[in-house]
């Protein structure tokens, strides 16, 4: 698989997140209000650690893994202006052993997430097959302790929508229905009328029930969606 999140991407990665794509303070009070005592997270796809570095001043323990080499430098270069430290490494999670325990892990939107397409919650992924939902699933379990929580997040934001970026550009993207299982995501950003940034990425979309059937095989127990619509959260037993 070619690297997803590549230059490019990067350089506008915190211009489109921060603008409003997510709502990263609603999401650390989210997981504060889910996980209770536990402090302990692992975040799968930590980008440029808009999630982790508030958690992490919020008072937990954080650790990220990221397998674009662009993201993990600058997410250590921003560790270096806001003066904030934490374990950041390049990694997969298809193939993740870190030797450590968590007692959270979140995918934020990197991955593996859900997203809400015609009505409908699917688990989705970049991957062509399934077989990485369900490493991730597995890999997860490996690195959670007994009671863990897994937290996958849920994107809500449809097939076509639109955002003023702070940078004054606008963003919008669309996703194309290819097949029942196959979408495609295609990103624009406009400058003053003038495309300046454009990528399309086939996604693999499955159903809410199978994701589930896979986290029972797996050694989940299913807590469903959060009371905020933010996350779908297991358990492991």
């Amino acid at each position: 698989m070619r690297l997803l999140y590549d230059k490019a991407i990067t350089d506008v990665y915190d211009d489109l997140t921060l603008s409003g794509y997510y709502n990263y303070d609603k999401e650390v009070e989210t997981i504060k209000s889910i996980v209770g005592k536990r402090r302990k997270i692992l975040e799968l796809g930590s980008g440029t650690g808009n999630l982790l570095i508030p958690l992490a001043r919020a008072g937990f323990e954080v650790f990220g893994i990221d397998n674009s080499p662009h993201m993990i430098r600058a997410l250590n270069k921003k560790q270096q202006e806001e003066k904030i430290k934490f374990p950041n490494i390049f990694a997969d999670q298809r193939t993740l052993d870190l030797k450590e325990k968590f007692e959270v892990i979140v995918s934020a939107g990197g991955f593996v997430w859900f997203i809400t397409l015609n009505d409908k919650l699917f688990i989705c992924t970049y991957s062509k097959t399934y077989d990485d939902i369900e490493k991730t699933f597995f890999n997860s379990h490996k690195h959670l302790e007994r009671n863990g929580l897994l937290l996958l997040n849920i994107q809500r934001h449809g097939q076509k929508f639109r955002l003023k970026l702070r940078s004054g550009m606008d963003y919008h993207f669309e996703i194309v229905f290819k097949s029942p299982s196959k979408i495609v995501k295609k990103h624009f950003i406009e400058d003053d009328g003038k495309l300046v940034f454009k990528r399309a990425f086939p996604q693999r979309i499955f159903s809410e029930d199978k994701a589930i059937q896979t986290a029972k095989d797996t050694g989940f127990k299913v807590l469903g969606v959060d009371k905020s619509n933010t996350f779908y959260v297991f358990q492991r037993i």
